[in-house]
C-alpha cells in the first residue's frame, strides 16, 4: 500500500473516530443511561405500584399490569391523603427489600397539580380510606368536613431538575378526582407529553370547570367532547375538528 493511500484511510478514520467522540461527548442522550421512571399519581395504599413492580395482591386498589417486573424503574408516588402515608411507607420499605424497584420516592402528603405551593383538597367520605379526594371545588358528590391543605407539587419543575429527557422510558398513573384535565393541558403546554411513554389515565365527568354542575350525565359522547374541547383550549392547536360517530 502507497503511503498516498495509509495516510488517506488514517484520516478517514481518524475522522470517523473524532465524530463519534464529538457524538459521546456533547449528545444530549449519551450523557446519562437510559433511565426508567414510573410515576404514581394517586397513589393510594400503594397497591397500583407493587402490581406494577410485578408483586400485585389480590383484588388489590387500582392493579397495574406488570410492566416494571424485573426491577431497574424508579418509582415517584403521589398521595395527598395522609391516612395513606402508613401503607405506603410499608409498601416502600418492602418493595426495596425485594430489590423490585432502583428507588422509590414518596411525596405524601402532597398533591400533584400545575403550579408548586400549596393546595386544598376535599373528602367526599370524611375519614373512609376507599373515599375520593379532590383538589378541584364540587368535583365530588358530597362534600364531608372542612378541607385539608397539603403542599402542591409540579411534575414539570420536578422533571427538569431531574433532566428527565426522550432517552428515558416513562410510564405515568394519573387518577386525580377530577383534575387530571387542567394537568394534561399544563403537561401539553409546557412540552412535558412529550416525555411520555405511556400515560394511564383516570377521566371523571366531575369536574363542573368542564361539564357544568349537572353536566350531561347520560350522554357520555357530549361529556367526551366537553373534556377534549377544554383540554385544546388555548393549546395553539389549528385545525382541529372533533366528531363522534355512535
Amino acid at each position: 500500500m502507497s503511503q498516498a493511500a495509509s495516510a488517506i484511510i488514517f484520516l478517514a478514520v481518524g475522522l470517523a473516530l473524532g465524530a463519534f467522540l464529538q457524538w459521546v461527548i456533547f449528545s444530549p442522550t449519551s450523557r446519562k443511561a437510559h433511565r426508567k421512571f414510573y410515576v404514581d399519581i394517586g397513589a393510594n395504599n400503594g397497591d397500583s405500584i407493587t402490581s406494577f413492580l410485578g408483586y400485585p395482591k389480590p383484588n388489590g386498589f387500582g392493579n397495574m399490569e406488570p410492566e416494571g417486573a424485573g426491577g431497574g424503574w424508579t418509582v415517584w408516588a403521589f398521595e395527598m391523603n395522609p391516612r395513606h402515608v402508613p401503607s405506603l411507607q410499608e409498601m416502600q420499605k418492602r418493595m426495596l427489600e425485594l430489590g423490585a424497584a432502583a428507588g422509590i420516592e414518596l411525596y405524601a402528603p402532597a398533591a400533584l397539580s400545575v403550579a408548586e405551593g400549596s393546595v386544598e383538597f376535599r373528602h367526599d367520605r370524611l375519614g373512609d380510606l376507599e373515599g375520593a379526594m379532590s383538589i378541584v371545588k364540587d368535583a365530588l358528590s358530597a362534600d364531608n368536613g372542612p378541607p385539608e391543605v397539603v403542599p402542591a407539587m409540579d411534575l414539570v419543575q420536578m422533571f427538569r431538575a431531574a433532566g428527565v429527557s426522550e432517552a428515558d422510558r416513562v410510564i405515568i398513573k394519573l387518577d386525580v378526582e377530577g383534575a387530571e384535565y387542567e394537568i394534561i393541558r399544563h403537561w401539553a403546554r409546557t412540552g412535558l407529553l412529550l416525555l411520555i411513554d405511556d400515560l394511564h389515565v383516570e377521566f371523571h365527568a366531575s369536574n363542573p370547570q368542564i361539564f357544568g354542575r349537572e353536566g350531561p350525565a347520560h350522554d357520555i359522547a357530549a361529556r367526551k367532547e366537553s373534556a377534549i374541547r377544554w383540554l385544546l383550549e388555548d393549546m395553539s392547536v389549528p385545525g382541529t375538528h372533533i366528531h363522534y360517530h355512535s
